[in-house]
């Protein structure tokens, strides 16, 4: 941005240019504002406001210059002043402040800048720590060269990014530099899985290595796009996909019944479609089309709706028809996020694809395109340049060239044209798939259904696309979806054991086919397996039969088969569970049960010894989320305990059960809680899936977790559910996060370090029973620790309101948890 904007002459450089080139694109692409946050020029009770931004309930003020004004800041080193001092008070700047404070003031904004787009100004608004107005400071940037310093834009997005302006951790650095506040001091943290110096992963047994590539087949593969034959394979229909399937067949037929196929290869008359296509003399009679039919495939994240798809084109529908139609592919995955991008993107890529599957090359020819715009070209001769097509016909192929070459660039027009050639030329029914637009937000799907409307409306199609249900309910009521008729097809989101079963039924057909396989087992005996599918059948009893496994498991994958599969092919083939059992239970011809506290070990550990956050996605240490010494260990689990708590209650969205994130952000600040510590705890939540946003496609592929983004409400989750039975039912569960918790004492690290060494002792004796002892007691001091922090760190106001009743019954839990050490394991219930 900066090289673009210094490659502009000064003189021709408006305050319009300033905001366009700049400010604009600073905003929006650097500081992350969305489009709907950005209010420009409004104008209220005689204000106008240049720009105002609303990021939940904190807003900010920004007040524009043109670039050519100089504030006046002087060329130092300085990065802050105080709001009191000579350069506030020197003109423009002051005028511009305080114009800015004007509005912040009146409009309750938090943030006020001053900008010329070159030079940046950014200080407090309305306050209410006990600063006054001489004594707060601003923060002063001179040129675009000095935000490009890395230390520096650090600091410019600490202050003007939206997510630090809406959890208002845009304060901090004004309160860091006027005393009000300290930077915490983490000091040196460390973990039991740290001191323990054990963090290494457990070998596999050679059953588990002889299944490892039957696994990745069965599991891996199948839950990618890499092997299409095979997804379509282990598809699992359900009554509603059937009944999609016949509806589809029902409109292609409908659509095509009066398309005649081409005779492409005429007894004695050569290539008849080459001549068609390619002849000049083609003059083809158009037809009068009415717009094309769009069909929306609605289902939840997972549900199988490309496969579904992909399955119809390729083996569902019926070979008279399908030889009609012309099946064209967008991949909505790989475009920009942006939903102002897609419009251009399904344009460009529709035309694209249609010329890939029509012409040798991937363009059409000059003859072709002859063909394809033959009745401009008749007109043409006819009428205004007939005089060349007698006297010069080169030169008047000349001249079409070049009105064909304006006519391919009006994308619009040149779709309608092909459209029209493909119906009436090539007597084919254009089919396209926008496909894998429910991989974004639900701004994106709207725009993506919009885009769909249009392009279906420029000719006789059928154009399918797949959407999330939840995006389409509640747009409904939204007048571009409420207006619009639309066929409608839902695809359930079939059950896990079901999905698994099929899986297993195809990869036990594949082992079929193979050799005999020979498996040495752990205790040394080498073993022949004639039919190792039957190994597998045994497997697949063992995990899809067990209610708590099947259940639990999709739970924690939050209802994705993908994901879920993904689960299932690490805890399958951890080492956590004995396999040798499942080779006794395959030659007794007997069944194999897997323990509830070997699968929790796989499920917690994997490969590994012991529990790491940094390995695990899925699974989320509840005894310590977010890692910051200045923040409670728990504070992730009581903010998971408060969405809990509120999982029954009617909000303002359509949605039962989601609670705002400002809610949250403002619950816990009543507790003694920054903002910017809540916001991180439910960064951690979200990226866990212990959370599910409002729109699920808000976070994206690049969300790392530090903070709630751009979500503004969230509800638990099934894996939310699940965790908490973890934490208060599962032994398991306790010893393997214990073994991550940061601990930030160093007498508490040194006590951890002698119990160490006497489990270490106790192992080499092989005294399973101390070993145990000693778990017990560094389980239950990790245990206090970090419920000590926690009341350090968070204090619960003395109120009979419900919602601190909640958090006093979490204390009162969480010390029993304490002191319950090992325990009972309750085997209760999934929810």
């Amino acid at each position: 941005m900066r090289s673009e904007f210094y490659a502009r002459p000064p003189e021709v450089q408006t305050e319009a240019d300033t905001r366009a080139l700049i400010i604009d694109r600073v905003l929006a692409d650097v500081l992350g504002w969305r489009p709907a946050q950005i209010e420009r020029e409004t104008f209220e009770n005689g204000d106008r406001l240049d720009y105002r931004l609303s990021a939940s309930t904190e807003h900010a003020i920004v007040e524009a210059k043109r670039s050519s004004i100089d504030f006046g800041i002087p060329a130092t080193d300085a990065r802050w002043y105080k709001r009191s001092g000579p350069v506030a008070r020197s003109e423009p700047l002051k005028s511009t402040i305080d114009q800015a404070e004007t509005y912040a003031a009146r409009w309750g904004c938090g943030l006020v800048c001053a900008t010329t787009g070159l030079q940046w100004v950014f200080l407090l608004g309305s306050r209410t720590d006990g600063i006054s107005k001489e004594a707060s400071s601003i923060l002063v940037f001179r040129s675009l060269d000095e935000i490009c310093e890395a230390t520096l834009f650090k600091l410019f997005f600490e202050v003007g990014a939206e997510p630090n302006v809406r959890s208002g951790l845009f304060r901090r650095p004004f309160l860091r530099e006027e005393g009000v506040i300290a930077e915490p001091t983490e000091g040196t943290s460390k973990r039991l899985i740290d001191v323990r110096g054990q963090d290494r992963q457990r070998k596999r047994s050679e059953v588990a290595k002889a299944l490892a590539p039957v696994l990745k087949e069965v599991f891996e593969g199948l839950s990618s796009s890499h092997n299409p034959e095979a997804l379509r394979a282990c598809f699992v229909e359900t009554h509603e996909s059937i009944e999609a399937d016949s509806r589809l067949q029902r409109i292609a037929a409908e659509l095509t019944e009066d398309i005649e196929p081409l005779d492409t290869r005429a007894a004695g008359q050569g290539d008849r479609l080459g001549e068609l296509v390619a002849a000049e003399a083609t003059d083809v009679s158009l037809g009068e089309d009415g717009p094309g039919t769009t069909v929306l495939l609605l289902g939840q994240h997972g549900s199988g709706k490309s496969t579904f798809v992909d399955s119809f084109f390729a083996q569902k529908l019926p070979g008279e028809v399908k030889k009609k139609c012309l099946v064209i592919h967008i991949d909505l995955s790989k475009a920009d996020p942006d939903p102002k991008a897609l419009p251009g993107y399904l344009k460009s890529q529709t035309l694209l694809a249609i010329q890939q599957r029509l012409f040798k090359g991937g363009s059409p020819s000059y003859d072709e395109l002859k063909g394809i715009f033959f009745d401009e070209y008749q007109a043409l001769a006819r009428g205004p340049l007939k005089p060349l097509k007698e006297s010069r016909p080169e030169e008047f192929n000349i001249e079409f060239g070049r009105r064909l070459e304006k006519s391919v660039q009006d994308q619009e027009g040149y779709l309608r044209r092909l459209l029209r050639h493909i119906r009436w030329s090539r007597k084919k029914l254009l089919c396209v798939i926008f496909d894998n637009a429910d991989h974004f937000n639900d701004e994106f799907q709207s725009v993506a259904f919009l885009q769909a409307q249009w392009t279906a409306g420029l000719g006789r199609m059928l154009l399918l696309l797949p959407m999330r249900d939840t995006t389409y309910w509640r747009a409904r009521q939204q007048s571009a979806f409420h207006a619009i008729r639309n066929t409608i097809l839902y695809l359930p989101r079939p059950a896990l054991a079901k999905v698994l079963e099929r899986r297993f039924e195809f990869a036990i057909g594949e082992l079929s086919k193979g050799d005999k396989t020979s498996i040495r087992s752990l205790r040394g005996f080498r073993i022949g397996i004639k039919n190792p599918a039957e190994l597998l059948h045994t497997l697949h009893k063992t995990f899809t039969k067990d209610l708590y496994i099947s259940r639990s498991m999709a739970m924690l994958a939050t209802g994705d088969i993908r994901e879920a599969l993904r689960l299932f092919e690490i805890c399958v083939s951890s080492p956590q569970i004995d396999l040798d059992k499942l080779l006794a239970a395959y030659l007794s011809d007997g069944n194999y049960r897997l323990g509830r506290t070997a699968y929790e070990r796989a499920v917690f550990l994997g490969d590994w010894q012991q529990f790491s956050q940094d390995r695990s996605r899925r699974v989320c240490n509840l005894f310590c989320c977010p890692r910051e010494a200045a923040i409670s260990p728990l504070l992730g689990f009581r903010t998971l305990m408060r969405c809990y708590e509120l999982r029954n209650q009617e909000t303002t969205k359509a949605d039962k059960g989601f609670e705002s994130v400002e809610g949250l952000l403002s619950f816990f600040s009543t507790l003694g809680v920054p903002r910017s510590s809540t916001d991180k705890a439910l960064g951690a939540l979200l990226y866990s899936g212990l959370l599910e946003p409002y729109d699920l496609g808000s976070l994206g592929p690049d969300f790392d977790g530090s903070g709630s983004s751009t979500v503004k409400f969230v509800k638990l989750s099934s894996s939310g559910r699940l965790h908490r039975q973890w934490v208060e039912t599962s032994v398991q569960y306790g010893l393997a996060m214990c073994d991550d918790v940061q601990i930030f004492d160093e007498d508490e690290l040194t006590a951890l370090r002698e119990k160490s060494d006497r489990r270490n002792l106790a192992l080499r004796r092989r005294d399973f029973t101390a070993v145990q002892a000693v778990e017990t007691e560094m389980m239950s001091q990790v245990k206090e620790y970090v419920l000590r922090r926690d009341l350090e760190l968070i204090s619960i106001p003395d109120s009979d309101a419900p919602a601190m009743k909640t958090q006093k019954t979490i204390d009162s839990r969480l010390a029993s948890w304490v002191q319950s050490g090992r325990g009972k394991q309750f085997d209760e219930p999934l929810e």
